[in-house]
């Protein structure tokens, strides 16, 4: 499929959007244009990927509404918490047992 369609027959990323590819741990966070997901390379536990809901190859190819959302994911992936901190890995993955 063509770049800005809702999603492409070989693209990793849009597969993983639509469930044809595993995705340990789902989805964190989801809006009208970006989707936050757990990582499925190889930087570990607790890395997320903002990326847009639909294929888009290249940043200029992005929407005014999806530009106009890009730091919305970003902010609410970062809530600040008061538990002290020390096991970060556990925040990005909803296992913290005080995630104030």
């Amino acid at each position: 499929m063509a770049e800005g369609t809702d999603v492409s027959e070989e693209c990793l990323a849009c597969d993983l959007i639509v469930g044809k590819a595993p995705l340990p741990g789902g989805n964190v966070l989801r809006t009208e244009s970006w989707v936050v997901e757990h990582c499925v390379g190889p930087l570990g536990l607790g890395t997320v990927v903002v990326k847009p809901a639909r294929h888009v190859v290249h940043v200029a190819k992005l929407t005014a509404q999806e530009s106009s959302e890009l730091a919305a994911p970003a902010a609410r992936g970062r809530r600040p918490h008061t538990c002290g901190g020390h096991h970060r890995r556990r925040h990005a993955t909803g296992q913290c047992r005080n995630p104030s």
